[in-house]
């Protein structure tokens, strides 16, 4: 199963690498899950996971920060999802949650644009690892974020980044101890 919690688009040096790393799990046999936010058309790259037979769940496009506990959510959100189109992002976690993968991917294209996905995660228990590709001062996490992101890393099964550069900012902006491929301590 793969997150991209890229909410500008598909594309991107961070979106290609899960995109070939599904495609070819797909090739070995491998059933593949896909969350996505709905930009509208997919690139080609989705559309051969799509015709492959990768399964999408698709994201209302431009939320990018949820409450995740479901007892404080605007009842019209929490029924959005019956009216059709894409899932809001607790909706989305609920879908990930039903189909129990052995192992979910967040592929972050910045240091908390996942932090929803993160923890709802560690709140279901389900395994999961944290693809880091870009941080540092430009790019610094909300305080919603921030507790999210500190309270649910040490949960990931290993967080991996791009460099030690990302390392060391990720580190600075939650306030915990980041160890690269193994879990963050706070």
């Amino acid at each position: 199963m793969f997150v991209a919690s890229n909410p500008w688009g598909y594309g991107g040096g961070s979106e290609f690498l899960w995109q070939e790393t599904a495609a070819r799990l797909m090739s070995a046999g491998h059933h593949v899950l896909v969350c996505v936010q709905d930009h509208g058309s997919f690139t080609p790259e989705l559309e051969r996971l799509r015709a492959g037979g990768a399964e999408f769940i698709l994201r209302r496009r431009w939320i990018t920060r949820e409450d995740p506990n479901p007892n404080r959510r605007d009842w019209r959100e929490r029924l959005g999802g019956w009216f059709g189109g894409p899932a809001s992002q607790y909706q989305a976690i609920e879908q990930i949650a039903a189909r129990k993968p052995s192992l979910v991917v967040v592929n972050q294209c910045e240091n908390a644009d996942g932090a929803w996905c993160i923890a709802g995660l560690a709140q279901r228990r389900l395994p999961f690892v944290v693809l880091f590709h870009n941080g540092g001062p430009g790019v610094w996490p909300q305080p919603y974020d921030v507790e999210l992101l500190a309270s649910s890393l040490p949960a990931a099964e290993a967080n991996y980044f791009c460099s030690k550069h990302n390392i060391d900012w990720l580190g600075t902006q939650l306030g915990i101890e980041v160890d690269p491929g193994n879990r963050a301590s706070g």
